[in-house]
């Protein structure tokens, strides 16, 4: 599944040389969002498309974490990873991911697990994770690995896959808000623009669900 994931995020973000036209005041679909067709429930959330093994989503993980300090309260920013079933180091960090929510440290998990990934330090089986939580996180070895081998954990790992499925997710990283609005950063030529964006959609989202 993974080899067939394409990294789609928009070239001006991340070569931000190039020179494009700045996001009008007005959003235009097609340009700055797509409609979600897919059959779900709306709701007022950010969601996050990603895998560890994308580099984009790497070089954009702490942009999503300052964009979800400046949403209003009703507003989550949610992290799902878009992984391999059949690869277990994928799963090993999506299960990190799923025990990392739990303590409400995600954001944590992504960036440390980012920076593990880049310098080639990342955990290779389920003993090295469990050192990597206590490390990084501070979360204690056995509660750690209780909540890994948990039904529960392999249940949101069950709900990841279904989710991403939903969405037709088989590009990386991609942003989704409320379950209604994609994100397509084709106007933007910074790091802000993109925040700016993001923001923008949210409200659209926030105005459309009153």
């Amino acid at each position: 599944m993974l080899n067939k994931i394409k990294t789609v995020l928009c070239s001006a973000v991340l070569a931000l040389a190039i020179a494009n036209p700045s996001i009008a005041m007005e959003l235009k679909e097609g340009t700055d969002y797509q409609v979600i067709t897919a059959d779900v429930t709306k709701d007022t959330d950010v969601r996050v498309y990603f895998s560890f093994r994308c580099w984009h989503c790497a070089t954009m993980d702490a942009t999503y974490a300052e964009v979800a300090q400046q949403l209003p309260d009703n507003v989550c920013v949610k992290k799902v990873p878009v992984f391999n079933p059949n690869d277990q180091l994928d799963i090993l960090y999506a299960k990190g991911l799923a025990v990392a929510e739990e303590h409400n440290k995600d954001k944590q998990y992504t960036h440390a697990m980012f920076e593990a990934l880049k310098s080639n330090h990342a955990p290779q089986c389920l003993n090295t994770l469990t050192e990597f939580f206590a490390k990084e996180l501070d979360i204690e070895p056995l509660v750690f690995q209780k909540q890994f081998l948990a039904p529960k954990t392999n249940d949101k790992l069950n709900r990841y896959l279904a989710d991403s499925n939903t969405m037709n997710i088989n590009a990386v990283p991609v942003v989704i808000v409320g379950n209604q609005y994609q994100l397509l950063p084709k106007r933007v030529s910074s790091f802000k623009e993109y925040k700016d964006l993001l923001e923008m959609i949210v409200k659209k989202n926030l105005e459309t669900s009153v």
